[in-house]
């Protein structure tokens, strides 16, 4: 929260190449010029002093220069060109008495994807907050060359202070999170260069990175504010981004703050990581974390893991990412990783230091992050009833409860060998697999494919557990386990427009794939691309068809559905129906699978 001074207070801001004080005689009369003054939203006016301007306007890389406080001014912004390493130690005065000094004073590591502007030829320090009595500061260049220094001050409308406690949510659920206009986010930056289509929208989440914001430790609540819009004009005023970097920000006192624009409602790309921020959330500790970094270092407050697994949890049960998978994921722009394209394993929640050289979120915070990726809880949405049925016969169905399906197709498989079919679903790129009829989260989520891909599931190898795969146009993409990776199996079969099968034609225990074209049926035996081992018409084109074992001999074959009436064929051949009758009435959703491991495939019906 800003504070107002009632008196005139005189600063002086002293920059030095070393931790020594620079000699007066070795430096020119000093000289402060006010670049400018302007207001950056929300009534925020940040004033933006150079250090040691000359008549000419220049500035040197170290000088000593007088400058006033503006009145009421909270935040110190320390920006400059040249080294992005360099460092400073910034000390606070009151009455011409040392307060404070906050050591090691250097750039953030956190940054914007290409496509978002990053302006790398100025960088800034992590917002100071300069309490009530501070009417002086001196900052001395340690480490690095630097110049066209600047100290911006920014002077923040008086809010009432927010302070909550941790909350206690269902898994999964939503937290309590004070959105981003109660700490008064002047919002998108529509006129930054590349952020004219607003806030990114990638489409996908799966990765969750933890971060430290490098500012003080010991701010209380009236200061939160202030330095969350520090941190925002200094992404978007220096470095030139859109909105603030960080989706989401937890405070020392146990709340969270929204950050990006829109990050509640939706799965918004941040500027946090650099190259890989599409599909991830960026989590910031608004404090310092490392040993010997800025402003010192202390323990992330009790209770902070419990916070960010509540983020996580929420995030990851809207879009099903798996916390202890591993993801694959393409990078734009990363000094670790400078290769454009360059593919990257990532753990699906990672502290920033894994995926980019720096220490962030430091070394007191790191611990957090397997403490979170064991405790977050991905939970699927609301409960319908799955009626499983033992019989080829209606009305004589076994209830349960399943995860609300909406339109999706399920796939039935046996996930985990034990003879038993299960069902799942896929949503790109994500396969959600569960090894028990009933309604707790998903046994595996499986990230394969990318949108627009079909998914397809069988026992590709014959070792009793089905497996996931993919179909694209016409190419065929197959894994042996239910594990991201390359695929196992890759070859092309029929033609982008025809309808995929799944089956066991020859009773060798693997499953092959087929195609149906109108009412012509295409099946393989094998792995290839070529002319089909089986070819044969069966029902109608307008028919919905189905592949089983009706008859419990190891083999799939084929049925059909022409309004409430299943007719199944137990040969892979032309002809009439082995058996038939009548289930549920035409819009009723099945499937086929073996539900009680008798080796007979039988109707499951999802119920709305």
């Amino acid at each position: 929260m800003a504070h107002s001074v009632g008196a005139q207070f005189v600063a002086a801001l002293l920059v030095a190449i070393s931790l020594a004080a620079v000699p007066t005689s070795a430096v020119a009369a000093p000289v402060a010029a006010t670049v400018s003054v302007d207001d950056i939203g929300g009534g925020v006016t940040v004033t933006r002093v150079a250090v040691g301007a000359s008549a000419d306007g220049s500035v040197a890389s170290a000088a000593v220069s007088g400058l006033t406080v503006p009145d009421g001014a909270s935040i110190a912004v320390v920006t400059w060109q040249g080294d992005p390493e360099a460092q400073f130690v910034l000390r606070t005065f009151a009455d011409g008495a040392f307060v404070s000094s906050h050591d090691g004073v250097t750039a953030s590591h956190d940054a914007a994807d290409l496509g978002e502007h990053d302006t790398v030829d100025r960088f800034a320090a992590a917002p100071i907050w300069l309490s009530h009595e501070i009417d002086r500061v001196e900052v001395t260049r340690r480490v690095g060359s630097a110049h066209h220094i600047r100290v911006d001050f920014l002077t923040v409308p008086a809010r009432a202070p927010v302070l909550t406690s941790a909350e206690a949510v269902a898994a999964g659920a939503q937290p309590a999170i004070r959105p981003n206009e109660e700490w008064g986010n002047p919002g998108w930056v529509y006129g930054n260069e590349d952020c004219e289509d607003g806030p990114s929208e990638p489409g996908y989440l799966d990765r969750a990175a933890i971060h430290h914001t490098v500012s003080s430790n010991s701010y209380p609540p009236s200061a939160i504010d202030d330095l969350l819009i520090g941190i925002y004009y200094g992404h978007t005023g220096v470095n030139g981004w859109c909105d603030i970097g960080y989706n989401f920000v937890i405070d020392r006192f146990g709340t969270i703050w929204e950050g990006r624009t829109q990050s509640i409602e939706k799965p918004i790309q941040g500027g946090h990581t650099s190259g890989i921020n599409a599909g991830s959330v960026g989590i910031a500790l608004l404090g310092s974390h490392q040993p010997g970094g800025t402003n010192g270092a202390v323990n992330p407050s009790a209770g902070t893991a419990a916070l960010i697994t509540s983020i996580v949890s929420w995030k990851f049960s809207q879009s099903g990412a798996n916390p202890l998978a591993t993801v694959q994921v393409g990078v734009k722009n990363n000094d670790t990783y400078p290769l454009v394209g360059q593919r990257l394993t990532v753990p699906a929640i990672y502290g920033h230091r894994e995926v980019e050289a720096t220490s962030c979120p430091g070394d007191l915070a790191m611990g957090l992050v397997s403490q979170v990726r064991q405790s977050v809880v991905v939970v699927p949405p609301s409960v319908r009833n799955i009626l499983v049925n033992n019989a080829h016969a209606d009305g004589r169905h076994a209830v349960t409860g399943s995860l609300d399906v909406g339109d999706r197709r399920l796939f039935i498989g046996d996930w985990n060998g034990d003879g038993m079919q299960t069902f799942g679903y896929y949503e790109a790129p994500n396969y959600y697999l569960w090894n028990s009829m009933d309604s707790t989260a998903p046994d595996l989520i499986v990230k394969y494919g990318r949108p627009g891909d079909t998914a397809l599931v069988g026992d590709w190898d014959g070792d009793g557990v089905d497996t996931i795969g993919v179909r694209r146009a016409n190419l065929l993409f197959l894994r042996n386990t239910n594990t991201p990776g390359p695929a196992d199996e890759a070859f092309s079969f029929g033609r982008t427009g025809d309808e995929v099968l799944v089956g066991d034609w020859d009773g060798d225990a693997a499953d092959t794939v087929g195609t149906r074209r109108g009412n012509i049926i295409y099946l393989n035996n094998g792995f290839r691309s070529g002319e089909a081992d089986i070819t044969y018409g069966f029902g109608r084109a307008s028919d919905d068809v189905f592949v089983g074992d009706w008859d419990g001999d190891r083999v799939d074959t084929l049925g059909v559905r022409r309004g409430a009436r299943l007719f199944l064929g137990n040969r892979l051949i032309s002809g009439a129906a082995d058996l038939v009758y009548d289930y549920g009435t035409p819009d009723t959703r099945i499937e086929y699978g073996d539900w009680n491991g008798d080796w007979i495939d039988t109707p499951l019906t999802i119920v709305d």
